[in-house]
This record gives structure tokens, sequence and C-alpha cells, in this order.
């Protein structure tokens, strides 16, 4: 069985070269808390003694990492071309194409160490924000962002499965919007979960997110 932490903050093996992360993906992880170490700079590639939380392993350096024998619970993130090599490996968590974006790596790197694992990344905001419900509408504010919903913070009350139109205005990306329905309220606002979402406008808020993470 893996290890797993209990928090966000591990120590992540890194056996990648720069190019196979997407822009901001590298940055963001550590903007999350993830201390990734480049295993080459550590000169410790195949030290079975160095205890680390995952290794993230590109699939041409896979026979460079300690065995499965010599290592049996650290997790693997395998990183793979257009066509993945045939590796069979217990420890292996996840295979994911290069370059990674970091909305596609976050999910496995979750499961992989922690207890209570998130599917998407969040970033706190302050984005101005309107939901449109019939012949209402609320403005507010979205204050935490991510790329399935987020936490709308709004004078006018929203009561749990509302749905409604969210618009907000994203950096970069000018007025976005999205379906979205309240599934929970509390003190600091009102969770708003997207539903069916365009692609196009996930991406923008995976992309802002990553942008934002990598900054932090």
């Amino acid at each position: 069985m893996h290890r797993k932490l209990t928090s966000e903050r591990g120590c992540i093996a890194s056996y990648v070269g720069p190019r196979a992360f997407a822009p901001q993906t590298r940055a963001a992880l550590g903007g999350l808390g993830y201390q990734v170490i480049p295993a080459f700079a550590m000169g410790r590639f195949d030290d079975p003694s160095w205890r680390t939380d995952l290794r993230l392993v590109d699939e041409r350096q896979y026979s460079k990492i300690p065995s499965e024998a010599e290592d049996p619970e650290t997790p693997v993130i395998l990183m793979t071309g257009l066509r993945p090599l045939a590796i069979k490996d217990g420890r292996i968590v996840g295979r994911v194409g290069r370059p990674v974006e970091l909305q596609d790596l976050y999910p496995l790197i979750q499961r992989a160490m922690e207890m209570t694992p998130r599917a998407v990344p969040r970033v706190a905001t302050q984005l101005a924000a309107r939901c449109i419900r019939r012949d209402q509408r609320s403005v507010g504010h979205v204050v935490s962002l991510s790329a399935g919903g987020c936490l709308f913070r709004s004078r006018q009350s929203i009561t749990e499965g509302t749905r409604m139109n969210l618009q907000f205005a994203l950096p970069s990306e000018g007025i976005v919007s999205t379906r979205a329905e309240c599934i929970h309220q509390g003190r600091a606002g009102v969770g708003l979960r997207f539903s069916g979402a365009p692609t196009e406008v996930r991406q923008h808020i995976a992309h802002f997110v990553a942008r934002r993470l990598a900054t932090a």
C-alpha cells in the first residue's frame, strides 16, 4: 500500500526534463506547497534509501529509478509520449502525456499523496461576478476559483440547489459565462459547482489557476 500524507506539502522526486511540463505547471506545483526536487541534481538518481513521497518519472528514464524490489512503496507517475512504453510496475498510480498540464497532473498527485484528495486545484481570488436566476440578479465576487467551481460572496441570499448563469471577469481572458449550481452555504459565501461549462471556459479557468499558483 502506498504511503499517503495528511497535508498538501510533500517531496516529489522529478525524473523529467523541464520541457516535459507545460508552461507554469512546474512552478504551480511549488505554489501548491509541493517540493519538487530534480533527482539527478541530488546525485541520488537510483538510491533506494532516498525516501521521497512520490516519483515523477519520464518513461524514458524509468530504468534509472530504484526497482520495485528495492523500493516497493513509493508511488510513481509516468510521463509518456504519443506511444507509451509497455511498463509494468505495481507502484504506477497514473500516466500522463508530455507536456503535462497542471489540471491533468494534479489529481494523480492528490490521489497518490493525500488522504482527502481534490480533483482540481483552486486559488483565492477577488473577481467581480454576477449570477442570473430567471428575473433575479446577484452581484458579488468570486473569492475562490477552480475549474470545477467557485466560492461566490454576495449580499443576496442564494439557497442550496439553486441553478443559475454565472458570469465573471477573468484577467487576460475577459468575461466568462457558465451554468452553475449552489451546493452549499457558509459564512464565507456559497459554493457553486459548474455544470455544462464549455471546454474552452474550463481551459481558460485552469490556465488562470496555474498562472496564479506559479506566481504565488
